[in-house]
């Protein structure tokens, strides 16, 4: 017997519902850090929102395309194992892409504090 049909249900249930609910986590909370760096708080929330957006289309985008190539499974072991797998490849990217995220944006806000920073006379030079 072929298991394919439900593990895909199952993983697309389950990734799609946890990259869902970590979106809404990380939208709400990443406003604050966003608006830091953005002062204008409509310029803050597109960015926000357009990051938003950009995440779920990659993440849920990446489940689908990644059924395809999935092993056929013929038993109940093979069924958690392949999605025991797929969700935690899942996972990583989802931790490795917010720290991506997070890392753009510190860069970002570093470059414009250093524009936007008075620059600190420099000392004379004292020769002996």
């Amino acid at each position: 017997m072929n298991f394919n049909l439900l593990a895909y249900l199952i993983y697309g249930i389950s990734t799609v519902f946890t990259i869902v609910y970590v979106g809404k986590i990380l939208h709400q909370n990443g406003r604050h850090y966003i608006l830091r760096i953005f002062i204008d708080t409509e310029f803050g929330d597109y960015i926000n929102n357009a990051l938003l957006t950009a995440y779920y289309l990659f993440n849920i985008g990446y489940v689908f395309v990644t059924l395809h190539s999935w092993e056929t499974i013929l038993n109940q072991v093979e069924l958690i194992e392949m999605i025991g797998q797929k969700t935690g490849i899942i996972l990583l990217m989802l931790g490795g892409l917010h720290f991506i995220n997070i890392l753009a944006l510190q860069i970002i806000a570093q470059f414009k504090n250093r524009k936007t920073r008075p620059k600190k006379p420099h000392k004379p030079l004292k020769f002996n």
